[in-house]
């Protein structure tokens, strides 16, 4: 089913193309699609069949969504913002490092731009966790997730092809499954009011194209800058890691210039650049 075959997403459709103009590289094709495996898959086929960087694809379901290391993201129908973007990080002549640390920086930036996206809906008490999730804090400290990013790297003899930019926002309503209604939010709740998933969605793209070209042109420093203001509750939060083998806790101090998450072990910091980290009040 298409974008001409459902009013809902015929007004998304209408809605975004309007913007696109403005928000290049961002929404340089679209896709406006009912239900799907996973936005992700899609984009990634598109971008394999020589889509441009910017490529658009949202859908009103996914039936696979997915976040890192293999967890799933549910997406109902109606209920959220599922999207994802084709870039092209290897001709910008800002970002020349190896595919994993573009692919980390890439997913700052995403997230940034849901942290931007959910404050402008209302969700004022919207941060970042590092590294890819937008979480609500609740009064005694725990963390509820509103939001997540996927970024997926392909690459070729010739080094980074592409990264496909998987976003998913809870926007109506949490899913019902696995007991998320204890793990997560949603950005009407957090608003305490209606908000449409095509506005999300027109807020979320404007805000991936201001970041995708400040990156582009500017390098990771605004975007770095821009994440410590999203994420106060970085700094000086317990986490728990695997480090030379072995499960220790720390406290988490914010990140450095690269990105990477700074982590105090006793009386040593670590710079922790992947892998998993599990937060204090924090249970997805």
């Amino acid at each position: 089913m298409g974008a001409a075959d459902d009013p809902c997403l015929v007004r998304l459709h209408a809605q975004l193309m309007r913007l696109a103009p403005f928000v290049s590289p961002v929404g340089a094709r679209l896709h406006v699609l009912d239900e799907v495996d996973s936005t992700n898959d899609v984009a990634q086929q598109l971008a394999l069949d020589g889509a441009p960087e910017g490529t658009f694809v949202i859908a009103r379901a996914q039936r696979r969504g997915r976040g890192r290391r293999g967890t799933t993201f549910h997406s109902p129908a109606g209920t959220g913002v599922y999207c994802s973007t084709i870039l092209r990080p290897a001709a910008w002549p800002s970002m020349r490092p190896p595919s994993q640390a573009v692919t980390g920086c890439l997913t700052l930036m995403a997230g940034v731009a849901v942290a931007q996206c959910a404050h402008e809906q209302g969700a004022a008490a919207a941060e970042l966790k590092w590294p890819n999730d937008v979480v609500v804090p609740l009064a005694g400290g725990e963390l509820r997730k509103l939001a997540g990013v996927l970024a997926e790297a392909s690459a070729g003899a010739d080094g980074l092809q592409h990264v496909v930019l998987g976003i998913g926002i809870n926007v109506t309503a949490v899913p019902e499954a696995d007991n998320l209604a204890m793990r997560a939010t949603s950005l009407q709740a957090c608003a305490r009011r209606d908000v449409a998933v095509e506005d999300v969605a027109a807020s979320l793209m404007a805000a991936l194209g201001h970041w995708t070209t400040r990156l582009r042109e500017e390098g990771p420093g605004p975007i770095v800058e821009a994440w410590r203001r999203y994420a106060p509750s970085t700094e000086g939060r317990t986490v728990s890691l695997v480090h030379e083998g072995r499960r220790m806790t720390g406290i988490a101090r914010g990140i450095d210039e690269a990105g990477a998450l700074q982590v105090d072990l006793g009386d040593t910091r670590t710079r922790v650049v992947a892998g998993a980290v599990e937060w204090e009040g924090y249970g997805a």
